[in-house]
């Protein structure tokens, strides 16, 4: 993988992640009293998949992009 990303002229790194639903409550916590705030960018239906993963090659989007189905 590593060749790879430097053959593209990018980097890339493993994250691995565990469920943890004591954080994720924390997170809808949060969410709720509107102490955290999630930008979203733009939103796609199933057929703009192509083209929404276009836009998050590109490395600059600010916010998330939002399938719809």
């Amino acid at each position: 993988m590593e060749a790879e990303a430097q053959a593209l002229g990018v980097s890339a790194e493993f994250v691995f992640v565990q469920a943890n639903g004591e954080q994720l409550r924390h997170v809808a916590e949060l969410i709720d009293a509107g102490q955290l705030t999630v930008t979203i960018a733009q939103t796609f239906s199933l057929d703009g998949v192509m083209n929404a993963f276009d836009i998050s090659t590109q490395g600059r989007v600010r916010g998330k992009l939002v399938m719809t189905f």
